[in-house]
């Protein structure tokens, strides 16, 4: 991921960057703001590429692809019917995310 090094570290002068625009921009939005990464804020990544990929998903150096052609690989081995089933239940996944105020879900 850009600003990332290895082993997951922030590198240096992301935090200066982040600094410079909460400092100088109106309407920045510090990452404790973000929403959670949530299987149901993000059910595209979290159906394709979540737990069960282990059997889909190449591993190591080999997954460095774009997100959307990992999505589309991964819906063609795993048919229409099911992308069909799981793309039926977005919309009222992320409603109980507005619902409860982006609090806990069970």
């Amino acid at each position: 991921a850009v600003g990332l090094a290895k082993g997951l570290r922030p590198l240096p002068y992301v935090q200066e960057v982040s600094n410079c625009l909460a400092a100088n921009t109106y309407d920045f939005v510090p990452k404790t703001y973000w929403p959670p990464n949530s299987p149901d804020l993000n059910p595209m990544d979290y159906f394709f590429l979540g737990p069960p990929r282990a059997t889909h998903q190449p591993t190591g150096s080999q997954h460095q692809g774009r997100p959307d052609q990992l999505h589309n690989e991964a819906g063609q081995e795993v048919g229409q019917g099911l992308v069909a089933k799981a793309c039926s239940s977005f919309s009222a996944r992320i409603q109980r995310v507005i619902d409860a105020e982006g609090g806990w879900i069970k």
